[in-house]
């Protein structure tokens, strides 16, 4: 029982003052733990990168959105003038003696 507190107390002292992997392993395996290391920073990096994008894309989408709105009102709002424009240069041009109304149109009901 002894045995086993005292192998419990040296495996938490030596992760506590950094002697649970031997130098000499560090040192052997140097180059691969650098390696492992600058893989799993490229890793966070890469993600960190994708998400900015993909806020990006999301802003661009409303954006986009947005503007397809102003473009569809514009474009009625240009095709409505247009139409009106050529109706009362039509009916100039015929000498129809036709004017358009100044007040909107009302229903007629009958008693």
């Amino acid at each position: 029982m002894a045995e086993k507190k005292s192998k419990k107390k040296n495996f938490f002292r030596s992760i506590l003052y950094g002697e649970f992997i031997p130098i000499t392993v560090v040192r052997r395996y140097s180059g691969v733990l650098l390696l492992v290391l600058l893989f799993f920073m490229g890793y966070i990096a890469n993600k960190f990168m994708c998400q900015l994008d993909m806020q990006t894309i999301k802003q661009l989408k409303v954006e986009l959105a947005r503007v397809k709105t102003d473009y569809v009102n514009a474009s009625a709002s240009y095709y409505s003038r247009i139409r009106e424009t050529e109706m009362h240069q039509l009916v100039d041009s015929l000498n129809l003696g036709l004017k358009s109304p100044d007040c909107p149109p009302y229903k007629i009901t009958s008693k």
